[in-house]
């Protein structure tokens, strides 16, 4: 993809406004502008090609744990309440025929597991020094346990007990905890869920990851590879600040969906120099951020006519390249959605 550079950006709104310089109170304006037509263009468009991911595979969380906040510094790494928060995903099954959920993403190396003890037929969240292992079969083995840090409360007290026998985490009604930096207890809440940001595990063996951009908005979502060969089951979902919740998820055991998404928007960061600086600027952006920021600049001005003159050449600029969007179908594949009575398809 083409790009251009931000001082040749700050240059040319300069030549726009035909000075030879701007006060540093009007560069630290200007370059806010920048930022704001910069994602105005951004949000024009969920399909430019600088930002659209397709057909992406992503690890497919089954629940989502909340309700624990810290109530002192920590001491360790550990001991962030936000280790064993979030969403997690179901790795298989172990030995006893019981799913075993890992954290979707990790942090210093420290693991969480929410593993069913048989013995005594509760739930537990594990705090692990190493990670889960998968054998040939698919069965999980859960090794190094260091601490149990949340248990379901199966002890007799006042405040009551919870003595079921649930074959998932999520049915559990009471939580205890041994984690004494931190108030409140695990809520688990079952979910098909794809985060917003996560860390997919392509071997869990080897600690393999694979880095993954942070999603700025799912466009659509399908249970295997879309836009290759055969058509795929396309699944309905809706998004809220977790991520992606599918609905009428085809197997509950599946693993992982493909997301077609657009990548997260990141603001420019020049704070100075502004005329030599290299970062980098979408070259189908350019124009309209040039005439846009220079545009408020002069609103800012109080020359509102003028403002309204460099809005209309910024539009036609802009509409340009939505056009080769549309030259190049990617709104018609990647974007619309065919429904025929057996399901919808990807063609």
């Amino acid at each position: 993809m083409q790009t251009r550079t931000y001082g040749e950006l700050f240059k040319l709104i300069k030549s726009l406004a035909g000075v030879n310089s701007f006060t540093a109170e009007e560069q630290g304006d200007i370059s806010r502008f920048i930022n704001r037509r910069f994602f105005q263009a951004y949000n024009e468009s969920p399909i430019w090609v600088r930002y659209l991911v397709t057909g992406e595979e992503r690890a497919l969380g089954s629940l989502i744990v909340n309700g624990i906040t810290l109530t002192t510094t920590p001491t360790t790494a550990y001991e962030e309440a936000d280790q064993f928060q979030g969403v997690y995903q179901n790795l298989g099954n172990d030995s006893n025929g019981n799913a075993v959920y890992f954290p979707m993403n990790f942090i210093y190396n420290i693991e969480f597991a929410i593993v069913k003890n048989n013995t005594i037929k509760r739930w537990e969240f594990l705090n692990l020094s190493e990670l889960p292992t998968i054998d040939s079969e698919g069965v999980v083995s859960i090794s190094g346990v260091t601490s149990v840090q949340a248990f379901q409360d199966k002890t007799s007290s006042t405040s009551g007990t919870d003595l079921g026998d649930y074959d998932y985490p999520w049915q559990v009604k009471r939580w205890n905890t041994n984690v004494i930096f931190t108030s409140g207890y695990p809520v688990v809440e079952q979910r098909n869920i794809i985060p917003n940001d996560s860390t997919f595990f392509a071997s869990i063996n080897s600690n393999g990851q694979v880095s993954r951009e942070t999603i700025g908005e799912f466009i659509r979502i399908h249970r295997n590879q879309p836009f290759l060969n055969n058509s795929s089951i396309e699944y309905d979902f809706y998004a809220d600040e977790d991520g992606a919740n599918i609905l009428n998820i085809a197997n509950p055991i599946d693993g992982s969906a493909f997301i077609t998404y657009k990548k997260k928007f990141v603001p420019f960061t020049t704070s100075s120099d502004y005329e030599t600086a290299t970062e980098k600027v979408p070259e189908e952006f350019f124009a309209f951020i040039a005439h846009t920021a220079y545009a408020d600049f002069l609103r800012m001005d109080g020359q509102h006519q003028k403002a309204l003159l460099e809005e209309q050449t910024a539009k036609g600029a802009l509409d340009l390249q939505l056009e080769r969007n549309d030259i190049i179908s990617n709104n018609n594949n990647a974007n619309m959605r065919f429904s025929t009575y057996v399901n919808r398809q990807s063609r």
